[in-house]
């Protein structure tokens, strides 16, 4: 009999509450219900505790906890009186039961709870002699004549305001202050402060929603929504002067509290998610709460694009070379001496276990026009400043799967071995009307003054009319030549001075399968956008403004010239 875990509460029965009186109604009410030990009815004395929730599971208690102790159970059945007092609005109620064998330490909870029936929420029913404490003579009129006799207005007359679910025809006007307790509902057009509607709602005013007090400095016609505690310091306003549209959001969390906007999306199975946050800095985070500059932007969907930005299109009308940016970003300023000036875009690719994603990815424009070019992926031109900068800094090796076109020379540049803490050393690279390879080395002849020099396998694959040069090293070798030239990736040399050291030279015409498809063009007219202009106009007396690139990109550099004169205005005025 002590296994209290086997116990269940079977069958719930609620009867209507006891009165005292028969004008007089009480809250308490009879409990009956079936109790088993195992698979048989229980006997004996039990203790018992009643709480009250307003959910099945969890929720919140509802009144005191009812002990019961020393309960008679005969063949499983039990009935107790209780009163919770106040506690049956109309809502759900459910009841948790604690049982034990009187005399016995702990209780057991019987699960589930049980959900009341009907009879406790008669205790909400009112007697007929008053309501809420007030007598019915005060608000039934039973011998007014006017219930009976025909004068102006009879009953069911239009001129009175009909207690029905049908739409009346007639106009009412009605002044002084009142309340609405239930619902008002307009089938064609609601006006407040006009007598003309022109909508289905129409406001002439400010509308306040949820405020308890007037707010500061609304505007004419202003909206205001606050939340439930009616605080006008914690409120949307949406306001009009001249104009412009403000949009307003106040909070009451107090001074230096981060109280911005945030616009949310109700998705189904998901609830409430946060799109869009404008914080009290007026920062814009799109797919964050945090956000950390003017425009924070995270990708939430997967393999989504932070930002995507289109351009204005062409338009005949315009001028021919006008052309709309996708995007245009400019780094701050630093009016400090020596500091650095703000990054105008950065860009940092996506870890990944397998291949990172790219910082920034440049295509350029398609050209579809019969005489077009294509546009360039990526642009960079160099800032202003008296002394040396780069339009493109790489830091890590450079891959191009393409050609490589300068108008000035291609140098290496190290720090001087001899003073490298102050200087640079540099070397230009060689120039040729023939893309060419060139090897070279050293080799000391055999006892006939014969030496074979062999080259990878690739060597033929690769070049093709080759150019020998051979120099002897430590004496003269007057019948020094080239006995075989290049077959089966080797050359043999002959005529040397046996043991001599031969350094030799071999250059190739670069033959590998990309140079057959597209070889090697030392002249090329210019297209036709572009004649009449110079790759570099300052070395043949040319106003800058014949520049190639003012051809190609003129809004560009029109936009670049207007900054560097302005650049220099801003330096002149700065000195003494």
């Amino acid at each position: 009999m002590n296994n209290l875990p086997r116990l269940f509460l079977y069958c719930i029965l609620a009867t209507f509450c006891l009165v005292a009186l028969v004008s007089a109604q009480t809250t308490e009410f009879t409990y009956q219900g079936s109790l088993k030990d195992g698979a048989s009815p229980a006997n004996g004395s039990y203790d018992f505790e009643f709480v009250l929730y307003d959910a099945l599971t969890g929720g919140s208690q509802d009144g005191a906890t009812l002990s019961r102790p020393g309960v008679v159970v005969t063949n499983g059945i039990f009935a107790v009186r209780l009163d919770f007092g106040n506690q049956f609005p109309g809502s759900a109620r459910f009841l948790e039961i604690h049982v034990r064998l009187t005399g016995q330490p702990g209780f057991t909870p019987l699960t589930p709870r049980q959900s009341l029936s009907s009879a406790p929420y008669n205790v909400k029913s009112l007697n007929s002699d008053d309501l809420g404490g007030v007598a019915a003579s005060q608000y039934v009129q039973t011998n007014d004549s006017r219930l009976s006799d025909s004068r102006s207005p009879t009953a069911g007359s239009a001129n009175y305001i009909q207690n029905t679910n049908s739409a009346q025809s007639a106009n009412f006007n009605i002044s002084g202050n009142g309340a609405l307790g239930g619902t008002l509902t307009a089938s064609n057009r609601l006006g407040v402060g006009t007598l003309a509607p022109l909508a289905p709602l129409d406001v002439h005013g400010n509308v306040f929603v949820g405020l308890t007090s007037d707010p500061s400095s609304p505007g004419a016609n202003s909206v205001f929504l606050a939340n439930d505690g009616g605080d006008s310091h914690n409120s949307f306003r949406i306001d009009g002067a001249g104009d412009n549209l403000y949009i307003i959001g106040r909070s009451n969390a107090g001074a230096g509290a981060d109280t911005g906007i945030i616009f949310r999306t109700a998705t189904k199975g998901t609830g409430e998610v946060d799109q869009v946050k404008i914080d009290s800095l007026g920062n814009v985070g799109i797919g964050t709460d945090s956000p950390g500059a003017k425009l924070h932007v995270i990708a939430t969907a997967v393999g989504g694009a932070g930002i995507y930005t289109f351009g204005g299109n062409f338009n005949s009308a315009m001028e021919s070379k006008t052309f709309g940016t996708g995007l245009h970003a400019d780094g701050g300023d630093n009016s400090n001496s020596g500091g650095y000036g703000g990054y105008g875009v950065t860009g940092l690719g996506g870890g990944s276990p397998g291949i990172g994603g790219d910082g920034v990815v440049g295509t350029g424009g398609d050209g579809t026009g019969n005489n077009s070019i294509g546009g360039v992926g990526i642009v960079g031109v160099r800032g202003n400043g008296p002394g040396f900068s780069y339009a493109g800094l790489f830091n890590g090796s450079v891959n191009i799967l393409g050609n490589l076109i300068v108008t000035g020379s291609k140098d290496f540049q190290i720090d001087d071995p001899l003073d490298p803490q102050n200087k640079y050393l540099l070397h230009a690279a060689m120039e040729s009307s023939e893309v060419l390879n060139v090897y070279s080395g050293n080799v000391v002849v055999d006892k006939n003054g014969e030496a074979v020099v062999k080259f990878p396998s690739w060597f033929q694959a690769i070049n093709r009319d080759f150019r020998y040069q051979l120099t002897a090293i430590g004496g003269p070798a007057q019948g020094l030549y080239i006995a075989e030239e290049v077959k089966n990736n080797q050359f043999k040399i002959a005529g040397g001075v046996p043991g001599m050291k031969v350094s030799w030279q071999v250059t190739g015409v670069r033959s590998d399968a990309l140079m057959l498809k597209t070889p090697f063009k030392v002249e090329e007219d210019k297209p036709e956008r572009e004649r009449g202009s110079y790759l570099s106009p300052e070395a043949f007396g040319q106003p800058e403004e014949k520049g190639v690139e003012w051809a190609r990109r003129p809004q560009l550099m029109n936009e670049l010239k207007e900054r560097r004169e302005k650049a220099q205005q801003q330096a002149q005025k700065k000195q003494p």
